[in-house]
């Protein structure tokens, strides 16, 4: 949405700024760029948290085989050595997860002030044209 958003409103910039210039009103375009700039850190936090991370493995396959090949391991043992490995493997990721959720709950927050000014410049705009 904020791609769309965003795009429909750099084919209209030209229209828009000479609108808001017919006005003569700093604060009018000063809450549109503030609002344009906010979507755009949005978008662009966005698509950063959204790429591919490298995460802890749940097991080493070369230990695994170099200690299966001396030795088989029961049953106890092999359930025993996977569940370790997967909680070494979880403390090890959720410091990524966290920087992620963090990463998206700032994207929110850009989100929201884009459009609490774009509503606003929209409001402004349009008791000024009045």
């Amino acid at each position: 949405m904020i791609s769309l958003f965003l795009s429909a409103v750099l084919f209209k910039i030209k229209d828009i700024f000479d609108s808001a210039n017919g006005l003569h009103n700093k604060v009018l375009l000063l809450f549109f760029c503030v609002g344009l700039l906010s979507l755009g850190i949005a978008l662009f936090l966005l698509l950063f948290s959204l790429k591919i991370r490298v995460y802890e493995g749940v097991t080493d396959l070369d230990e695994f085989v170099a200690k299966n090949d001396q030795t088989t391991q029961n049953d106890e043992e092999f359930f025993q050595d996977r569940v370790a490995d997967y909680i070494v493997a979880i403390r090890r990721n959720e410091a990524q997860n966290d920087q992620r959720a963090g990463q998206l709950a700032l994207t929110g927050y850009f989100i929201l002030a884009g459009l609490l000014f774009t509503i606003t410049f929209i409001i402004y705009f349009f008791i000024l044209k009045m």
